[in-house]
């Protein structure tokens, strides 16, 4: 934190930042901690020749004594060019005085006196004896002249002159001097005191500066130097420190003098309650019947042995442990102090269970290189025990290790040679390539581990997830065959060559502790820190305590397993775990736009299983010296892994494949301009079909039979004969409810097109609840077409065959025709109209519109 405040230095001092602390550089003048004290000039005695020094800011004056003068005070007063010697004395100058000589008749100092007794003085100045001295003072005859004493005050040969006591400047820091007669007083300035005002008043008593404020007096003021996180003149200002997010796990902030406290929550320290308490640190469950403590979030569970419960294990199953008769030998079994069995050996029997006999080796007969080993009922010798040099397999390549006592021989596998089989016979194993017929096993869907090789083309990649791990590797030696060999290739150690197996770690990872590894295993990634976890070797508890942004490789891996999606989605944290660990990075799930996790079902190329997509995390991979550089590295490393010991495989993984990022490429700009393209011409047809369609509506159509013959008298049928019309289409609304018996042809279910519309049988909250009943020409309630029913909107004019042929209505029965040439020509016409209300109140233009005639033909 920023330890300097605005107020940490005085007089324009500059602050420099420490670590919890800082320093002030002061400028010319000032020192102190905080510059708050003005250098003192006269400190180093400037002045000479006892020279009073007075201090300014920055400088000092000297105030010089009698005879003396110049800024240090170390020249003399030259007095004798002044004429100080009166009525012809010489002046002669000694040092810093000068003293006259005077001619005769005159003495004093400055040859001011006459050489007369007080009386002849007075009579010479005409005045009394009492008044030849001034200011008070008294004559005496001293000799064959006279001398004045003067009184206090005053001075000159005749108590002439005052003398100035404020010409020594007596009064300190600025005070104004007051002359008086033989005294002088001064006036202090605000903030000083004392007779010669030589006193800062000390304004920092008591302590004005608040929250730890260090004060400096000032004069007549103070001024405080503020600790870090207070403002203020007095510092009386604290601003809230506290913010959000400042206390971790649920932490209450309070705000301090520059700074904040944190209140934890029970199970939680810190100065920012980020450390969990480890409550299995004070040992809560019993020793004996224990294996482990597992520390939780304010809590703990300890895991019992067998024989043992309780929170604490400290419980102890009732069951009798001598009811197996485990002493033998006739011994007797009994309990210890520590609830654990005890066998009493009878005489001649020793060891736990009483199982030895008593000396058993002690006159055995066994040779030097033998060592006596005692058993029920004697002993047994038993070869002592010698170096193993096999004991660490040193034969590589799946080669036999035999030891020969003081050393070991190695019997390669065909196709290796060397001490430990660690050269390549390349020629033997093209060899054996043929022998085993590597060419024809490859892509037989199985890994063939005796092809497994360079010289067999790795089986056709199928012992490698079916990918070639090192297909980007152009380092100078044969990376695969130092793969994971426990030797440092730094040719190798780079992201295409896949770090050499991490053979080049600096540190060990270690491994997570078989104590802690199930515990791990099963809160791997759950979204809480178990610092017990975090650590490389358990896998950094899948990154739950680390609070860094993810730094994803770009693009992803599709995993094809062996595994249904169930029992894969059982599974799938130990297999997350399981590439996290093999990769030293954090793998999860890939996840869809809809938030599913992209697991899937498999069936293609003889793979029944599951399809996965996962992600790779390397934000820690500086940890570990892994840091891949694209994800086709990703997978050649888990597929590398495989095909070093493929089958240790932990997970029934058939092939990997890496996905990387998808840039747009020039098929991409293709599309784009097709689907351009395409939408231009679809606005061009449209603009088209609606100029058609403006044109087909803005003619009128007549069925054959009528003419467009409009007389130019035309008379308009009086509104009075119409009944009003219901708004909202009333007429369409009742055509699609009740439809008539003699129309059976006129289906309104389908469009001209024949699409069914189900919603139109479907009737409006108007209607009553039932639809309406059809009714036949039997009906009583059946209106003849002759007669004006309530849809007919009282239209007089009857239809005659020319309208039933406009509205297309083949089976006209039930519908009394009229003749046409007997009916009354409409006016406008010439006919009887070609818009006279028939059945339900509509006209043969209405009927003819609903089947999709008439207007279509005319526009093409």
């Amino acid at each position: 934190d920023e330890d300097c405040t605005r107020s940490s230095c005085m007089n324009n001092g500059t602050c420099k930042d420490g670590i919890n602390t800082y320093n002030c550089e002061c400028r010319p003048g000032f020192t102190g901690s905080h510059c708050q004290h003005h250098v003192n000039e006269c400190d180093s005695n400037p002045c000479l020749n006892q020279g009073r020094c007075i201090d300014h800011i920055g400088y000092y004056t000297c105030y010089c004594p009698y005879g003396f003068a110049g800024k240090q005070c170390k020249t003399y007063v030259d007095w004798c060019p002044t004429l100080p010697c009166q009525n012809g004395g010489s002046c002669v100058q000694t040092r810093n005085t000068f003293h006259c000589e005077c001619p005769n008749k005159w003495t004093g100092v400055l040859c001011d006196v006459e050489t007369v007794s007080c009386a002849v003085a007075a009579v010479n100045k005409g005045v009394s004896t009492q008044h030849v001295c001034l200011n008070g003072g008294q004559c005496f005859d001293k000799g064959n002249t006279h001398e004045c004493k003067c009184l206090s005050g005053y001075e000159g040969s005749y108590c002439q002159h005052e003398i100035n006591e404020c010409d020594s400047q007596p009064c300190k820091n600025g005070a104004t001097c007051s002359d008086h007669v033989g005294s002088y007083s001064c006036t202090c300035r605000p903030g000083f005191q004392g007779f010669d005002c030589e006193y800062n008043i000390d304004d920092c008593t008591p302590n004005p500066c608040r929250n730890g404020g260090v004060c400096h007096d000032l004069i007549n003021d103070v001024q405080c130097s503020c600790p870090h996180g207070t403002v203020g003149k007095m510092c009386e200002i604290n601003p809230n420190d506290c913010y959000e997010g400042a206390c971790h796990n649920g932490g209450t902030c309070v705000d301090k003098v520059g700074g904040i406290e944190c209140r934890c929550r029970d199970g939680f320290v810190g100065a920012q309650c980020e450390g969990d308490v480890n409550e299995c640190l004070s040992n809560p469950c019993l020793k004996e019947g224990t294996t482990d403590c597992i520390q939780l979030v304010n809590d703990f569970r300890c895991n019992c042995r067998p024989g043992y419960m309780g929170r604490l294990c400290d419980a102890k199953v009732a069951f009798d442990l001598c009811s197996s008769a485990p002493c033998k030998n006739g011994g007797i079994c009994e309990y210890s102090r520590y609830d654990d069995l005890h066998c009493i050996c009878s005489p001649g029997h020793m060891g736990k269970f009483c199982e030895f006999p008593v000396d058993a080796c002690s006159n055995h007969t066994c040779r030097t290189n033998e060592i006596c080993r005692p058993y029920e009922g004697g002993f047994k010798c038993a070869f002592k025990a010698e170096p193993k040099y096999c004991a660490n397999n040193p034969c590589l390549h799946a080669g036999t290790c035999k030891d020969l006592g003081n050393r070991y021989h190695c019997y390669c596998s065909n196709g290796y040679l060397g001490k430990n089989c660690e050269m390549r016979d390349t020629k033997a194993l093209q060899e054996l390539c043929l022998i085993n017929r590597c060419d024809e096993k490859k892509k037989n869907k199985m890994c063939d581990h005796e092809c497994n090789n360079i010289e067999c083309n790795f089986d056709g990649n199928e012992c490698s997830l079916g990918r070639n791990p090192w297909a980007n590797c152009d380092a100078k030696i044969n990376c695969w065959e130092v793969f994971g060999n426990d030797v440092c290739n730094e040719e190798c150690n780079n992201s295409n060559c896949l770090y050499d197996g991490k053979d080049c770690r600096q540190t060990s990872k270690g491994s997570c502790s078989d104590i802690y590894d199930a515990y791990c295993s099963k809160n791997y990634a759950n979204g809480y820190c178990d610092q017990g976890c975090n650590n490389a070797g358990c896998d950094w508890d899948g990154l739950d305590c680390d609070v860094n942004p993810p730094k994803y490789v770009d693009g992803s891996l599709e995993v094809i397993l062996r595994m249904s999606p169930k029992d894969f989605n059982r599974s799938k944290k130990q297999f997350l775990r399981f590439l996290s660990n093999l990769l030293d990075s954090h793998v999860v799930l890939r996840y869809e736009h809809a938030g599913n996790e992209m697991i899937y079902p498999y069936n293609k190329d003889d793979v029944t299983g599951s399809i996965v997509f996962v992600e790779v995390d390397i934000r820690r991979c500086e940890d570990s010296g892994a840091c891949y550089e694209d994800i086709a590295s990703v997978a050649n490393r888990i597929a590398a892994s495989f095909q070093s010991s493929p089958s240790g495989a932990d997970f029934p993984i058939v092939s990997i494949l890496d996905q990387p990022p998808n840039p747009p490429n020039s098929y991409t700009y293709v599309i784009v301009g097709l689907v351009g393209a395409a939408i231009m011409v679809g606005i061009l047809f449209m603009v088209i079909t609606t100029s058609k369609r403006k044109r087909g509506q803005g003619v009128t159509w007549f069925p054959e039979g009528f003419s467009n013959k409009v007389s130019t008298n035309v008379q308009l049928p009086d509104p009075s004969h119409h009944q009003k019309r219901t708004d909202g289409g009333q007429e369409m609304h009742n055509f699609g409810h009740q439809l008539p018996s003699h129309l059976p042809e006129l289906d309104l279910t389908t469009d001209s097109y024949g699409i069914d519309y189900p919603h139109r049988h479907s009737y409006s909250e108007s209607d009553s609840e039932h639809p309406p009943t059809k009714r036949s020409r039997k009906d009583a309630s059946f209106t003849e077409p002759g007669v004006r029913a309530d849809y007919d909107d009282n239209d007089p004019r009857q239809w005659t065959q020319q309208h039933l042929d406009a509205a297309d209505i083949k089976n006209p029965d039930g519908i009394e025709l009229t003749p046409p040439q007997h009916e009354p020509e409409d006016p406008c016409t010439g006919t009887n109209g070609v818009d006279p209300k028939g059945p339900m109140g509509l006209t043969p233009l209405m009927i003819a519109s609903f089947r999709g005639g008439g207007m279509e033909g005319y526009i093409d």
